[in-house]
């Protein structure tokens, strides 16, 4: 049984801090994703009483468990990079201003220097991942479309 929309001051009136925080930490967390182990609880809150979570969570929840394993994983490794970018922009703005200031005044060692620091942050934005979203082409005749998809 789905729980009828709830008038409220707002439309976070409803929301529930703690379970809220706790369906994100489970989103958060790769394995649990990748391996399709979300707990049963996560979905039959999100179904049945949806005015518990905010609107962000329950995409989050959406992307994480409705289009399959490979792409909730991809999308929750983009999002851990996204967060972890955020954490080092300022210091990869430093080393990308260095890098352009080395190669305006031609300093060959300082550029050297700029571009390890700017490979550095990246390593440790990306550090982390389980794997890379798979992506196969398959030539199909049309008239052997089913038994074509039971090969694949």
């Amino acid at each position: 049984r789905v729980l009828p929309a709830l008038g409220g001051s707002g439309k976070d009136s409803w929301v529930c801090p703690a379970l809220d925080a706790k369906l994100g930490a489970q989103l958060n967390d790769l394995v649990t994703v990748a391996a399709g182990a979300l707990p049963p609880w996560c979905a039959e809150l999100t179904r049945v009483a949806p005015c518990l979570f905010s609107e962000r969570t329950r995409l989050h929840h959406l992307r994480a468990s409705a289009f399959g394993v490979s792409r909730s994983l991809a999308w929750v490794q983009e999002r851990v990079v996204a967060q972890r970018r955020m954490a080092f922009a300022e210091e990869l703005l430093a080393a990308e201003r260095m890098r352009a200031d080395a190669e305006a005044a031609r300093d060959a060692e300082v550029l050297s220097e700029a571009i390890d620091q700017i490979a550095e942050i990246e390593e440790r934005v990306a550090r982390d991942r389980l794997g890379s979203l798979a992506s196969d082409i398959a030539r199909v005749r049309r008239d052997d479309v089913p038994a074509a998809a039971r090969r694949l």
